[in-house]
């Protein structure tokens, strides 16, 4: 098999940076929470969301990953990361990412996390034309097959996300605290109090 230096160089700065698996899952929980914006309108998962504001979170992670690892913006894609150019990817299914035609033969940065059982994976390949399905959507973007997928060098393979309290809660005690008849901080006395 051909070495990627590329790639290697990537996975090897990432794996390098002062407590990586924790910075990432704080930086897909902060993108979570920003967009529920739970504090203004009382949503607290993925469900309550509509289509764009779920699209929205890829585009939240890919900047608060650039913030929290200070990342330059790419010449072409979204990060360079050791002087490699690298395109991030967010699906809310491993396995599903989107890449599209500028980042074909490109390395991707894939990030997915699942809310309920509070975990996340982040991923690195370099998605040649060979990693890809064959079919296009209508962005003509592209699915890895299972060549691409089988490629990914794991970052994280099963990093735990912080908790999403509310998720984990009895549905009585839910809708206690969440009550729209309550104050703010109304709300944070009954949350203590439950």
């Amino acid at each position: 098999m051909l070495q990627d230096e590329g790639l290697e160089r990537a996975v090897a700065w990432f794996r390098n940076q002062a407590r990586f698996e924790e910075r990432f899952a704080a930086a897909i929980r902060q993108s979570f929470d920003e967009v529920f914006d739970g504090q203004r309108t009382g949503r607290y998962r993925i469900e309550q969301l509509g289509k764009a504001e779920k699209t929205y979170i890829g585009t939240k992670v890919e900047i608060v990953v650039q913030d929290e690892f200070g990342l330059q913006r790419g010449r072409r894609l979204d990060y360079l990361v050791d002087e490699q150019e690298v395109d991030s990817k967010w699906s809310m299914t491993s396995g599903a990412w989107m890449i599209p035609t500028e980042a074909v033969g490109e390395l991707c940065l894939c990030l997915t996390a699942n809310d309920n059982r509070s975990e996340f994976r982040v991923g690195i390949v370099r998605a040649g034309d060979a990693r890809l399905r064959a079919g296009l959507n209508k962005d003509k973007k592209r699915r890895l097959n299972d060549d691409g997928l089988s490629a990914m060098t794991w970052l994280v393979s099963r990093g735990d996300l912080a908790e999403n309290l509310l998720l984990h809660l009895d549905d009585g005690i839910r809708d206690s605290i969440l009550n729209p008849a309550f104050s703010g901080q109304r709300r944070v006395n009954e949350l203590f109090r439950l």
